[in-house]
């Protein structure tokens, strides 16, 4: 009877065991199906922060074009000594607003994305 009691205890003993190897096997599992998940996350964030990067750059870049041309203009115009017109000496300031705020946007939509 005795050794009934202690092949019972055993066996609760061993059941417990399984029940907790299960339990950490179930942890591991649920983690690398996580971790896969968040690097997939990760992987598709920085792709996107790189081509908003990309994309806020080609606007700078434009607005950069669009200043040196300016400038050249300023500068026939001042050799002439011929007023630009009030529509054309408006665009300045919306040239340097662009430019600045594409680098802006582009600083921010890596900030934000990247991980």
């Amino acid at each position: 009877m005795r050794d009934d009691i202690l092949n019972d205890i055993y066996k609760v003993e061993l059941s417990s065991m399984d029940v907790e190897l299960g339990l950490v096997e179930d942890v591991q599992s649920l983690y690398n199906s996580a971790n896969k998940l968040y690097q997939s996350n990760t992987d598709i964030l920085n792709k996107y922060a790189s081509q908003l990067e990309g994309m806020f750059q080609k606007s700078a870049d434009e607005y950069k074009k669009a200043m040196d041309k300016f400038i050249q203009l300023e500068k026939i115009a001042k050799e002439l000594g011929i007023p630009l017109p009030n529509e054309v000496i408006k665009l300045k300031p919306l040239i340097e607003f662009g430019f600045n705020d594409s680098l802006q946007s582009k600083k921010n939509a890596v900030n934000i994305l990247s991980i």
